[in-house]
């Protein structure tokens, strides 16, 4: 089983949605690891959604620019992660920002 950080990336691995949402970013802290489900949120190209910064900070992965979409965060089941393409901690301050966003409205 893949041991999963705090920001890191993975291929989504539903063929029916991955390419709409290629990836998804953990966004759950460290310190519940041993959840059998970790939170995450997808990631989408550029151009497939509206532009709204702070709420869907912009990344790169892989050389492709993409956006995280927080508001569509949602619980994963850990075992189904075969695989991390990057980690994202060097965004962390986009991220919490974002999440501050949706969920206190600042």
């Amino acid at each position: 089983m893949v041991k999963l950080r705090q920001f890191d990336v993975f291929t989504n691995p539903n063929p029916g949605s991955r390419r709409s949402r290629p990836y998804f970013v953990v966004l759950q802290s460290d310190q519940l690891r041993s959840l059998g489900t970790t939170i995450v949120a997808p990631l989408v190209e550029l151009s497939k959604i509206e532009d709204f910064k702070r709420l869907n900070p912009e990344v790169a992965v892989g050389g492709h620019k993409l956006m995280i979409l927080t508001q569509e965060l949602g619980a994963f089941p850990v075992q189904a992660v075969k695989r991390i393409v990057a980690n994202l901690d060097n965004q962390r301050y986009h991220i919490i920002g974002a999440l501050d966003l949706l969920f206190t409205g600042i």
